[in-house]
């Protein structure tokens, strides 16, 4: 039976400090039954309102702030079944707690989630159920608890095309109603070669308001994109663009209907060097409000040179600086800048 144990502790220094950045991070994994059977438990603490000066404006008029921090805790496990239709079945749960501290009292909240994976010479099927570990969706004000993907290859292996749906819920941050929530189906063509990529997408976004809200349904709103991926020896890039639509007759025409990103990361050696760039509205599906961001990444992965350091481990080193831009209006926009620093250890 081969067991395995990891642990990996991170921690970042905001140069302005997020509610949304934890200060503390740490992770502990553990691997048995021929990796059968894999159990995850990790912690995150975040400051509140009272280090964070984004919401500095609304407790300097003689208001005392109200929240102190906040922390999570996780636990995952992950079981491999027995094959079925020539694939193994995946299926994996996870539990979440998380502790609101206020300045008179604590908040606790508690989240359970699933994840089915299942993939074969036929298809490839992911249903997702409140699975929060998986990427946030940078493009779109969205945090979405359900979701589902198929892909299915065509006449050629190096084609396929990909299907998806998704549940999920409207970040309220440039909100002034109730939080949202929005159904997004998807589907597109992705076109694969041995260094190259290109995935050709439609999207479509139908939010709804809450029953508490009394703001009138958003019209439905796709979005048309274009996706290409590249490798050249020690390079690799990657770029975006897409045009966005809201299907409202009375909805004037903005000048967020673009969203471009782009990365590029070149292979050193023994490190890498990395940038991220992004620029877009992630409200763009929302008539009336506009949001639009400007987020620049730069991170350099040393985890090449620790290997060499601690021979027979896998360690994992990173530094990374990020800077973002956000505005609400023609005269409202905000800053921030971070730096962080990340280091695991695992030992067997």
């Amino acid at each position: 039976m081969d067991t395995q144990l990891a642990v990996r502790v991170e921690g970042a220094a905001p140069l302005v400090t997020s509610a949304e950045k934890p200060l503390f991070a740490s992770e502990v994994s553990f691997h048995a039954i021929d990796s059968r059977l894999q159990l995850k438990s990790d912690y995150a603490l975040r400051a509140g309102e009272l280090l964070s000066p984004v919401d500095a404006q609304r407790w300097h008029a003689w208001a005392v702030p109200q929240s102190l921090g906040r922390q999570r805790i996780g636990q995952q496990a992950e079981l491999k079944l027995p094959a079925l239709a020539g694939a193994p079945l995946l299926v994996g749960l996870r539990y979440e707690q998380e502790d609101l501290w206020l300045r008179q009292n604590v908040v606790q909240s508690q989240r359970q989630g699933v994840d089915l994976r299942w993939a074969s010479t036929l298809a490839s099927l992911q249903l997702q159920w409140d699975a929060e570990a998986l990427p946030w969706d940078a493009r779109n004000a969205l945090d979405c608890g359900v979701r589902g993907r198929l892909d299915v290859p065509l006449a050629t292996p190096m084609l396929a095309l990909q299907l998806g749906g998704r549940q999920c819920a409207v970040t309220a941050l440039a909100l002034e109603s109730p939080s949202a929530t929005a159904r997004t189906w998807s589907a597109g063509l992705r076109w694969k070669e041995p260094d190259s990529q290109a995935t050709l997408r439609v999207l479509s976004v139908d939010a709804e308001p809450q029953p508490q809200a009394t703001a009138a349904a958003t019209p439905p709103a796709y979005e048309l994109g274009l996706d290409h991926e590249r490798r050249i020896g020690a390079w690799s890039a990657r770029a975006g663009v897409a045009w966005r639509t809201v299907t409202a007759p009375a909805a004037p025409a903005t000048s967020e209907q673009w969203a471009t990103d782009a990365s590029l990361r070149r292979d050193l050696g023994l490190m890498a060097l990395s940038a991220q760039w992004q620029n877009g509205d992630r409200y763009w599906f929302v008539p009336g409000v506009a949001a639009p961001t400007d987020d620049l990444a730069l991170s350099l992965d040393m985890s090449r040179w620790a290997a060499l350091r601690w021979p027979g481990y896998a360690p994992t080193m990173a530094l990374s600086y990020r800077w973002q831009r956000s505005a609400t209006g023609a005269s409202a926009a905000f800053e921030d800048e971070s730096v962080q620093w990340r280091m695991s250890l695992p030992w067997r």
